[in-house]
Formats: C-alpha cells, sequence, structure tokens
C-alpha cells in the first residue's frame, strides 16, 4: 500500500539537514507477535532510533500500527507510548490522508529526537532549530510524547544560549501544558527570575507551592526572589522549611 515508502520519504526529508543522522533500511521482517526482535536489532545496529510497523485488515477496515524503538534515548524523550494504532477503511488504505499521518508523526519524532542528540552534543543552536522544526509540525502529537515536550527542551537549550527571554516563554508555555510538572515548574521559575521577570517568577513559585508546598526546589526558588525583593524575613521562613526536612540542604545554608 505504498506506507513504507512513504515513511522512508518522510524521515529522509526530515533528516537532510542533519549530517549525523543516516535513513537505514531494516532489511529484515519482523513480526507483531516478536517485537522483542525490534529491540534487539534497535540495540545491536545502535540505532538512534528504529522504526518499524504492520498492518492486518478485514474486509471493511484495516488497523496500521506504528512502532518506536529509542534504546540510547528512551529517558530523554519519554515516550508516552512505543506505538501508535491507526484504524481506517479498508478502501482508505491507498489514501494519501494514511499515509501523511503515519508519516507526520514519525517526521515529528525524528525532528524531537534530534535535537535532543544535539542537545547532547552540545551545539544548543542546532537543537533549538530542531525543537522548532518539531514543534512546527500541523499534527496533534500529544498522543505519542508529553505535549510540553517540544517546547520544555527547546527553553533548556535556549538557556543555554543566554536567551533568557525566550526560554522563559518557551518553559512556561510548557508549565502550561504540563501544570502538575513541579520540576519543570522550577526551571521555569529559574529562568524568568534570570530574564529579569521577577513578578512571573513569584507567580509561578507560589503556583508550585500551592501544588507541593514541601518542594525544597520551589521553597529556594520563592526564597531567593523574596531576598530580590528585600523581604528577608520571608525568605529566611522559605529557607528554614527545607531546612527541618533536609539540615544540610547546602543552597538552605548559604542563603
Amino acid at each position: 500500500y505504498g506506507i513504507t515508502t512513504a515513511v522512508f520519504k518522510a524521515l529522509r526529508k526530515a533528516t537532510e539537514r542533519y549530517p549525523e543522522f543516516e535513513v537505514v533500511p531494516l532489511d529484515e521482517t519482523i513480526s507483531a507477535q516478536h517485537p522483542e526482535r525490534a529491540r534487539q536489532r534497535a540495540e545491536e545496529t545502535h540505532a538512534g532510533i528504529l522504526i518499524w510497523g504492520f498492518y492486518y485488515h478485514t474486509t471493511e477496515q484495516a488497523r496500521v500500527t506504528v512502532c518506536f524503538e529509542v534504546p540510547k534515548l528512551a529517558q530523554d524523550l519519554q515516550l508516552k507510548m512505543d506505538t501508535d494504532e491507526l484504524t481506517v477503511p479498508i478502501h482508505s488504505l491507498d489514501s494519501f490522508q494514511v499515509h501523511m499521518s503515519v508519516s507526520t508523526e514519525t517526521a515529528f519524532i525524528t525532528h524531537l529526537t534530534a535535537g535532543i542528540v544535539a542537545f547532547k552534543n552540545r551545539d544548543f543552536a542546532a537543537a533549538v532549530q530542531r525543537f522548532t522544526e518539531a514543534a512546527q509540525m500541523d499534527s496533534n502529537q500529544g498522543r505519542l510524547v508529553s505535549p510540553d515536550a517540544v517546547f520544555a527542551w527547546r527553553g533548556l537549550a535556549q538557556a543555554m544560549l543566554g536567551q533568557y527571554q525566550q526560554s522563559a516563554q518557551d518553559l512556561l508555555r510548557a508549565t502550561r501544558l504540563a501544570p502538575g510538572n513541579v520540576e519543570l515548574g522550577v526551571e521555569c521559575a529559574m529562568f524568568l527570575m534570570a530574564s529579569g521577570d521577577l513578578k512571573a517568577a513569584g507567580e509561578e513559585s507560589e503556583r508550585l507551592l500551592r501544588i507541593k508546598a514541601d518542594s525544597k526546589d520551589a521553597l529556594l526558588v520563592h526564597g531567593l526572589l523574596q531576598l530580590l525583593k528585600g523581604d528577608q524575613d520571608s525568605a529566611l521562613r522559605d529557607f528554614n522549611s527545607i531546612l527541618v526536612s533536609e539540615p544540610n540542604n547546602v543552597n538552605a545554608l548559604i542563603n
């Protein structure tokens, strides 16, 4: 039905500006009954990402399944699920729409993976460009990765370039997409503070403390902000709250 060909084209287009990436056909049939073979092949070939899939159909419907293996970046990419399924009427398997859907999600994961690779290689400008490519894709990829992932990674890359204002805005957007992620919120508050937006940094730190009142990182950021405002008593309360549960916390002791 041309789905494999469409995926290869999408991958080659997505990586044509990434010299460290090479798209290589697996040249092996992997059955749905033995997915462990895909993981094994990914490790054997040292692949950054291995994409495989299968489909089956009745007389009326077809189900297309795309699978992603990311052994080297599993912790960084944090896929919400490593497979995605698309159920369509059997007559639409030949359709451009099916090819586009599968190709788009494949290209999205590729851009995101390429950005993380560039970030780890400390090429932060390239990382920002690649995360931007992923963010601009016309596709709802929240099924595959947490919706905040692209903006969180891009915000961190911008911070490494000293672009604190842009970084803070991306991280703020990421926290709105994942409001319960306290660690991400702390990073956002820190870069808002670095960008000079103390009001927004204060609002974010207070929001985090409403979610998790005993978060040491949130208390530290909140305390630092109080110091910058000249409110030493409030800052001391924050730092003492940290020391109650962690008496040797260096940051709290120093401040």
